[in-house]
């Protein structure tokens, strides 16, 4: 919307059809930054395997080693995402790996691995619902995006960071919620017409 506004108030006469082309840029953007960020929500918790896999390939390796708790890479709603059509999608177009720096999932796997919440989830028995969203929401806000070192990365990558960090992480809580019936563009625009308000 800055941009249309920017336009308008440039005094240029708009082409048929250009300002619709900036505003879809501009969503498409979005939603390729919306991707990014649940993506590394992913892997980081996926990446318990691997550090469990690489443990275990130690040549001598502790009980710890042996050991390493993977409970959050079976996580409920982490797998209800990963396999919503949209995500799938997504991942095709929009490419996040490609754009990833795989030591970032690692570090903010390692920031997990010393939280005490992270401890009690692997503690707690069975799967419930809250305690699976809870573990993903402190990934989002407390690893992610409380983390400056991470969200400069993000900028770095992604310069609209800036307008939509908000807005994002308001549709990622959401998408937790509902990853089958989500729908980023439509609930995009959704919460830019609540965040205008």
């Amino acid at each position: 919307m800055q941009s249309l506004y920017a336009l308008h108030n440039s005094g240029q006469t708009l082409q048929p059809g250009q300002a619709s082309r900036i505003l879809n840029k501009q969503f498409d953007q979005s939603i390729a930054l919306f991707t990014f960020l649940v993506y590394h929500l992913v892997e980081t918790a996926r990446y318990a395997e691997t550090d469990a896999r690489n443990r275990a390939a130690k040549h001598l390796p502790s009980e710890a080693d042996k050991n390493v708790p993977v409970k959050i890479a079976g996580n409920t709603l982490l797998w209800k995402m990963m396999e919503s059509d949209m995500y799938t999608q997504s991942l095709t177009i929009h490419k996040p790996a490609s754009l990833a720096d795989p030591e970032w999932i690692r570090k903010l796997y390692l920031l997990l691995t010393e939280s005490t919440l992270y401890t009690i989830y692997n503690d707690t028995e069975g799967r419930e619902r809250k305690s699976e969203l809870e573990i993903l929401e402190f990934i989002l806000n407390d690893l992610m995006l409380a983390n400056e070192d991470f969200t400069q990365y993000v900028e770095d990558i992604f310069n609209n960071w800036d307008d939509d960090a908000d807005m994002l992480r308001l549709l990622i809580l959401h998408f937790f919620q509902k990853p089958q019936a989500f729908k980023p563009l439509t609930n995009l625009i959704l919460l830019y017409n609540c965040w205008k308000l």
